[in-house]
């Protein structure tokens, strides 16, 4: 049994699957674009971390620091750069990837199915900076699923140190972990094994205590970090004044996919994209009303009811991430529970056609992936080969878009030439890539400025530009998705005003249109 005796010839070829398909994926686009708002936020970070050992919240605004240390870890023996930050996230993701293999292994042995699942899996951990957020749910289904197999004291801890440790990632994950793995031992206890009061006690103390195991970085950085008990305080009650957890859109769902204008790859992306949208929650939901609805069990369900269950009720609270924002790189980051439940399905029931019922689960996961993988960068680079120019950013070459190209260089060119030793940029609201490009620190703690800033914060931030001298700001003015309540006039208001009163436009640098080059008066 794998429980006993796991480290075998086939566990090994798992093994190999998830180092090796993430690694040629990461030969074959690792260097190929270069997202400077969203990637560039963390890579911001993790470089702040390796060099002057900031701390995430505390010193600049962050995700939870588990990401940041994690990828400051792997710089000792990758250095520092874009790409090793890259490098850092393909071992994030080969962990992820074997923890859903090894999930598949529960239900099958088969070498064709556990590599074409490798496939699959891997292809949808999109985007390529956000492993943390596809790992921790694809870790989170495998122990919620060995739980369901094996509901001993162990596994309840084990399955509670992930949730903790997805939390030290990233709060939201954790949450849906603690949430998802309360539904499989409710489940555990009322359909498959009777325990007395005091065994139920037991088994939940047991799990609580796994979460405070694996939850005990961050525990120790608010108790031994000076500072930082504030910032997480304050990180929390910033999302809480939030009307939003994020910046919504539209669900892609598939019937309007063809009334919109794009290419051919666009459309089949969203396509299928709108298919997971539409399916996932149904098979969330009718998995877990059919598995409390049915009889009970004793002592334990089949691998492949097992793998279902686990992947619905951890699923089913990863969609809040998915529909926060209902584009293709959040669907990335949460599709994994789906797509192993659906690789689950054949093996959870009996179907009158299982030949079948094979093939329609094989056809429906290859044409969404298929449909995916036109958004890759690999892709993008083919379709679009003439439009990309090699760049050099920190010594390491990658491949990106003429127009991206063009304005690296031209701000680089223009700190270089302009810019006092004494002097400080400003780059706001949300393109913190640049500052490791042009070699210097945000003048300001918060380098994504997208959300509703309050007073105080606004206030120190005007403090801030005057004591790091920061007398030039590149100013992007174009709202995202277009929505006026999220321009910067309206999310910060007094550091708008600040602006408009104390910098002057400046011409002569060849800057995208919706950018403008400011100049303290």
């Amino acid at each position: 049994m794998l429980r006993q005796h796991w480290l075998t010839s086939e566990t090994i070829s798992v093994l190999v699957l998830a180092v090796a398909i993430p690694l040629m994926l990461y030969f074959l686009q690792g260097n190929i674009d270069f997202n400077i708002a969203d990637e560039g936020y963390i890579w911001y970070g993790i470089e702040q971390t390796i060099h002057i050992d900031a701390v995430p919240m505390r010193d600049y605004r962050a995700y939870d620091p588990g990401r940041y240390y994690w990828a400051a870890a792997w710089a000792t023996l990758f250095g520092d750069g874009l790409l090793s930050f890259r490098l850092s996230s393909v071992i994030l993701q080969s962990i992820g990837l074997l923890a859903g293999l090894l999930a598949i292994h529960m239900v099958t042995r088969r070498k064709a199915i556990l590599f074409a699942a490798t496939l699959v899996l891997a292809l949808w951990m999109i985007p390529r900076h956000k492993m943390v957020e596809s790992s921790f749910a694809m870790l989170a289904v495998y122990f919620a699923a060995q739980l369901i197999q094996y509901p001993t004291r162990r596994k309840h801890f084990l399955i509670g140190v992930v949730v903790g440790l997805a939390a030290f990632f990233g709060r939201n994950l954790g949450v849906y972990g603690v949430l998802g793995s309360c539904v499989v031992i409710l489940y555990i206890q009322i359909k498959i094994v009777h325990q007395s009061v005091r065994q139920v006690l037991e088994y939940w103390l047991i799990w609580l205590s796994g979460i405070v195991a694996g939850y005990l970085p961050m525990f120790l950085m608010i108790i031994l970090i000076p500072g930082f008990a504030n910032a997480f305080g304050d990180s929390i009650l910033f999302w809480l004044r939030q009307d939003e957890t994020n910046i919504s859109m539209p669900v892609i769902w598939p019937w309007l996919v063809f009334s919109r204008p794009g290419t051919f790859a666009d459309t089949l992306s969203q396509f299928s994209a709108g298919l997971v949208f539409l399916i996932a929650p149904l098979l969330y939901g009718l998995t877990l009303l059919k598995s409390f609805l049915s009889s009970f069990k004793k002592d334990r369900t089949t691998p492949g009811k097992a793998l279902l269950f686990a992947s619905a009720a951890v699923g089913i609270f990863y969609l809040h991430h998915a529909f926060s924002r209902a584009d293709i790189a959040h669907l990335g980051q949460s599709a994994q529970p789906f797509l192993l439940g659906v690789i689950a399905l054949p093996f959870a029931y009996r179907f009158r056609m299982p030949r079948l019922m094979g093939v329609g689960v094989t056809t429906f996961l290859a044409f969404i992936t298929v449909g995916i993988w036109f958004v890759s960068h690999f892709t993008n680079l083919v379709l679009n080969a003439s439009t990309y120019t090699p760049y050099e950013i920190e010594d390491q070459k990658i491949i990106i878009p003429k127009p991206q190209a063009n304005y690296l260089e031209t701000v680089q060119d223009f700190v270089q030439t302009s810019v006092g030793s004494d002097e400080s940029v400003l780059i706001i609201p949300y393109e913190p890539g640049l500052y490791p490009i042009i070699g210097q620190p945000s003048p300001i703690w918060d380098t994504y400025l997208l959300w509703k800033a309050t007073e105080t914060e606004q206030n120190l931030a005007i403090q801030q530009l005057a004591a790091k001298h920061a007398n030039w700001i590149i100013l992007d003015d174009y709202p995202v998705d277009g929505r006026q309540d999220f321009r910067l006039s309206n999310i910060y208001p007094l550091l708008w005003d600040f602006i408009e009163n104390n910098y002057q436009t400046i011409s002569g640098v060849a800057l995208p249109a919706t950018h403008k080059l400011l100049k303290r008066k």
